[in-house]
Parts: C-alpha cells; sequence; structure tokens
C-alpha cells in the first residue's frame, strides 16, 4: 500500500491541528514523532498560528478556580456568546516550592508565542513585591517553569513587564523596584531584568534611574520588543506620558499621549492589532480609542466614540479593552453602578468599527462547582473582576530555552 509523503503531514496537515491533538500523535509511530518532536516544525507551527491569527482569551478571575480560554474565532462568529474551555493551571506542580500563597487567580503580565507569565502574589499581599512568585507557562503544552528569585533585599512594590525580544531570541521580565506613591520624579531604587534564555536576572546599570514614581497599570504592554507604561508625577494630572523601556538599548524614553487626550479621566493603555492603543471613559459619557500610526512618527489618530447611552447603564464603568478579534471587532467590558429597569446593563460587548455599533456579548461553560463564592450564579455577572490576556498556540517551551539550571 502506498504511504503519503512526510511532507505532506508536516506542511499541510500537522500545521493546521491544535496543539493538543498534535501531542497525542507523537505516539502514533516513530516517523511522526520524529517530525512532531523536530524543533523546526514548532517554529512553523508558531508561524503558521500567527500568520493565520489562531488566537485565544486567556481568563481568570479571583472568583473562579483555575484559568479559562475562548477561541478569538468562536467570539467573532457567535450569535452573543462563546464557550470557555477549562486549563490546567500549574501552581500545584510548583506547590512544594510556592509556599504561603494566596489562594486566588494570579496575575496575568502578558504573553508572547504562547508563553504566558502570570504572578502569584503572598498571602495577605494586595502589591508584587519580593516574594511576589513569578511562574513562566505554556497552557497548551501545560509545561511551566517557576523562575528564580532574584536576590533583593527592598521590601517595596514592584512594576512589572513581559515581553518578547526578537533577536537573540529569547523572552524577558522587567522590574522596575519604586518605593513610594509619591508624586514626581524620584530615584527608583532599582531595575532588574530576566532573560529566560539564561534563566538569571541582572541589575540594569546606571542606576538610580530617574523615573516617575506612579505607573499605571503596574504592568506593562509589550511590543516590537519595548514594555510600556502609563505614568504620572503630578497629584493634579491623572496621566501625563507614556514611559517606555526597550529591551535592545535597554534604555527608558517617553512617548507623548494623544493631543486631545483629557486630563483627570480614567485612561487605559494596550496594545491592540499589533499598535500601541489608549482608551479614555468619562463616567457615564463616552468610550474614546486612539492608536498610534504604524510610520513610527508617534502620532495618534481617533478611531472610536462609544455613546455611554448605548450600554443601558446610567453610570457605566469602562474597565477596558478584552481582545480584537480579525473580522475587526472588539470585545470591551464595563461595570456599573445604576441600570436602566427595563433592559438588563451590558458588562460585556462586540463594537464593530464599521457600523458605530455596540451588541451584548456573554461567555459560558464555567461550572458553579469551580466558583469560590457559591453564591456567584452567573459568569456573566463577575465579569468586572476578570482579567484577561491573548495567547496563540504554540509548542515554545519555557524550560528548553533555560540554559541556566
Amino acid at each position: 500500500m502506498a504511504t503519503l509523503p512526510t511532507e505532506l503531514f508536516s506542511h499541510h496537515i500537522f500545521l493546521k491541528l491544535p496543539v493538543k491533538s498534535i501531542l497525542r500523535f507523537k505516539c502514533v509511530c516513530r516517523a511522526w514523532s520524529h517530525i512532531l518532536c523536530d524543533p523546526e516544525f514548532a517554529t512553523m507551527h508558531l508561524n503558521h498560528a500567527i500568520q493565520h491569527q489562531s488566537h485565544k482569551l486567556l481568563i481568570n478571575t479571583p472568583f473562579v478556580k483555575g484559568f479559562y480560554s475562548v477561541d478569538h474565532q468562536a467570539i467573532a462568529s457567535s450569535g452573543g456568546g462563546a464557550e470557555a474551555v477549562k486549563l490546567h493551571f500549574p501552581l500545584e506542580v510548583h506547590q512544594h516550592i510556592v509556599q504561603g500563597i494566596r489562594q486566588q487567580a494570579p496575575e496575568i503580565l502578558g504573553s508572547f508565542n504562547g508563553l504566558v507569565c502570570v504572578a502569584v502574589k503572598q498571602q495577605g499581599k494586595r502589591y508584587i513585591d519580593k516574594n511576589t512568585k513569578i511562574l513562566i507557562w505554556n497552557p497548551s503544552t501545560r509545561e511551566s517553569k517557576l523562575l528564580r528569585e532574584p536576590n533583593l533585599s527592598i521590601e517595596d512594590f514592584h512594576i512589572l513587564g513581559f515581553a518578547y525580544d526578537a533577536i537573540p531570541d529569547d523572552y524577558k521580565i522587567v522590574r522596575i523596584i519604586n518605593g513610594s506613591f509619591s508624586f514626581s520624579y524620584q530615584n527608583t531604587s532599582q531595575v532588574d531584568i530576566y532573560s529566560l534564555k539564561t534563566n538569571s536576572w541582572k541589575v540594569m546599570q546606571g542606576g538610580p534611574h530617574n523615573l516617575p514614581s506612579v505607573f499605571n497599570p503596574r504592568r506593562g504592554c509589550a511590543l516590537n520588543g519595548s514594555i510600556y507604561w502609563l505614568a504620572y508625577n503630578s497629584p493634579e494630572v491623572e496621566n501625563n506620558m507614556i514611559v517606555g523601556f526597550d529591551l535592545r538599548d535597554e534604555k527608558f524614553r517617553e512617548l507623548p499621549l494623544p493631543c486631545d487626550l483629557e486630563q483627570e479621566v480614567f485612561t487605559y493603555l494596550t496594545v491592540l492589532g499589533g499598535c500601541l492603543s489608549i482608551f479614555q471613559f468619562n463616567y457615564g459619557d463616552e468610550v474614546v480609542m486612539w492608536r498610534m500610526k504604524e510610520d513610527k512618527k508617534e502620532e495618534w489618530i481617533k478611531i472610536m466614540t462609544i455613546d455611554g447611552s448605548s450600554l443601558h447603564c446610567r453610570v457605566p464603568i469602562f474597565l477596558g479593552p478584552v481582545c480584537y478579534l480579525k473580522n475587526g471587532k472588539l470585545l470591551l467590558k464595563f461595570s456599573f453602578k445604576k441600570f436602566n429597569s427595563s433592559k438588563t446593563p451590558r458588562e460585556l460587548v462586540l463594537y464593530d468599527f464599521k457600523t458605530n455599533s455596540v451588541e451584548d456579548f456573554h461567555i459560558h461553560g464555567i461550572s458553579k462547582t469551580e466558583r469560590l463564592d457559591p453564591s456567584i450564579l452567573s459568569f456573566p455577572g463577575i465579569i468586572r473582576y476578570f482579567e484577561e490576556t491573548t495567547y496563540i498556540e504554540s509548542f515554545v517551551s519555557p524550560n528548553f530555552l533555560s540554559k541556566g539550571d
């Protein structure tokens, strides 16, 4: 009986399959195992997933045990709802190492090429500090790595960012140790950089560093080898700059905000569709979105305005964007204080850029037995508390890259 050529499987069949299916096929025969264990195939599979935007939404919340995944395609093609799938989070694997952690959802720091970085705070700690445990985890293969702890004696709160540095093919974490919530510039105590490739921390030279004392949020968003934070140094101004850190030259720089950005208004910085984006919300009024032009001139263009009245709420509270879909729609999350009795308040909405309209959306599939608080009866009711990141299925291993074990 004639056999199909190996290239047909590797280039036309295996590349299109999800990681979970491929892991099972490794046991079929030696030839398939040889193909699927080849690092070149792992790279091809990742590139194929990136090219076809095979993204997934990773969700966690302090009211639910574990992480859940929702396929972007399911969100884009659904009729107002999508199913969540429970994931295996490896915290119990490291339980003998991670002692005294708070039993709540870890904070998501970011995701690149299938690797997700999460932080687990110590019992009773509100902010990330030197005792926070950091893991790098591949939800698709279930591999994980507990990071080595830096040699720190500083008790101050930490600002973190996770990013991919393409030139050395390395995944890095930047830790800014900042000791005060007071306004104005200050000499930041220390800046550390972790390399997954060497499995080691190093202290950035040239410190102490003249940085704003308040970063919002404490986790940065990353794009093209740089990590960005909103920051401010005046009690009268909510956000007055973007601070960026370039992983290649290991230098900080400031970026301008949109010239028509209002001050003392809730502002959210993120990366959507491969571009740095800013959202601003006037309570009960409107949500506005700017996107930085891709021509590297660091200019902003306003591309979206949502009227708050369309959310069926008297006092809607915008919590941020959830994910950008390849059909051009944007998933957003809201909370609320008061709502019209005749209509259900919208907490998750899909925004259509073409029609400038919103539609309701719901996430299903989380078992009641998984909830830490049994009084919570519907998942949409706790949308205001979840955090999320977009990730992609891959075979990238957090352990294979590390050379310093």
